[in-house]
């Protein structure tokens, strides 16, 4: 283990400056006054005062002398007999770096020897050891899972093993609306929390239904958030018919909102022209977006 000097000790010297001061009756400062100091640490008395250190005793013994105080022509006490007297303290912190010895852990290097989390969940979906379920996809593949990491990740297929379903007796799902290239990749969120980046670009959309079939709230929001960020003219006609058709409204907001922006070359698209006869309520609410966005130009 590596041992570096790294300054994040803060040191604080507290320095207090105690005056003592006597008032007259008429609580005006006279010319009877002490100065005392007070080290937070360490340090050497004030000429116009001490330290105070435990074991010597707190105080000033000849302030003023107790006769003259005690004189009423002096005019020190009030009617009353009282004694006034004022205290000013100042406090002055100082703070300050300090070296200190420090053992670095390098956490990156312990799990690149020993895998994290991830990279274990990864190496149990793909060694399929201790499989306990077989999930059929829409072109008859077979695909090998654990019912833990599914019901853990996904409230359908909870539900499947927590009752007394066919799944649960036979052991095996099926799948028919999505091929297996979409349920490998639902399957490696389920156990990683990661999805193949080159694949995205095929799949996203098939990703995002079956992430919302079986109720895989994260990675439909992965899925969005890849569209949204891919949009453009040719495309945001279809993304917005499937985004309003699959209950996407995140990604549905991005679409009116990146047709506000780019009015002029997205109506004049010939993809746009086609999808609008399709669903022409969706598409006057794009044209209230536009208009929206135009007003703002305006002021």
């Amino acid at each position: 283990m590596k041992q570096q000097d790294l300054s994040i000790l803060l040191c604080i010297f507290i320095f207090e400056k105690v005056k003592i001061i006597l008032l007259n009756a008429q609580s005006i400062k006279s010319e009877y006054w002490i100065v005392t100091t007070i080290l937070g640490l360490s340090g050497t008395d004030d000429p116009e005062g001490r330290v105070f250190q435990p074991g010597l005793g707190l105080g000033y013994t000849k302030l003023a002398p107790i006769d003259f105080i005690l004189d009423r022509a002096n005019n020190f006490l009030d009617e009353n007999g009282s004694l006034k007297i004022l205290c000013e303290v100042t406090l002055i912190c100082e703070m300050y770096n300090t070296p200190i010895s420090k053992y670095e852990l390098k956490l990156d290097d312990e799990i690149e020897k020993n895998g994290s989390l991830c990279e274990h969940m990864r190496k149990l979906l793909l060694s399929k050891n201790n499989c306990d379920v077989s999930i059929e996809s829409k072109d008859d593949k077979k695909i090998e899972a654990h019912s833990f990491m599914l019901s853990l990740r996904s409230d359908v297929f909870a539900a499947m093993f927590q009752h007394d379903t066919k799944e649960r007796r036979e052991k095996e799902i099926k799948i028919p609306d999505f091929n297996e290239e979409v349920v490998n990749e639902m399957l490696r969120f389920v156990y990683t929390d990661e999805v193949s980046e080159e694949k995205m670009d095929e799949i996203a959309c098939e990703l995002a239904v079956a992430a919302d079939k079986y109720d895989i709230p994260l990675l439909k929001f992965y899925c969005e958030k890849y569209i949204a960020m891919n949009i453009n003219e040719d495309k945001c006609a279809s993304l917005l018919l499937f985004s309003d058709q699959n209950n996407c409204a995140s990604l549905r907001a991005r679409i009116l909102e990146f047709v506000g922006q780019n009015s002029v070359n997205v109506c004049e698209n010939e993809t746009w022209q086609r999808e609008m006869r399709k669903r022409p309520a969706l598409f006057e609410e794009a044209l209230k977006a536009v208009n929206k966005r135009l007003k703002m130009e305006q002021k």
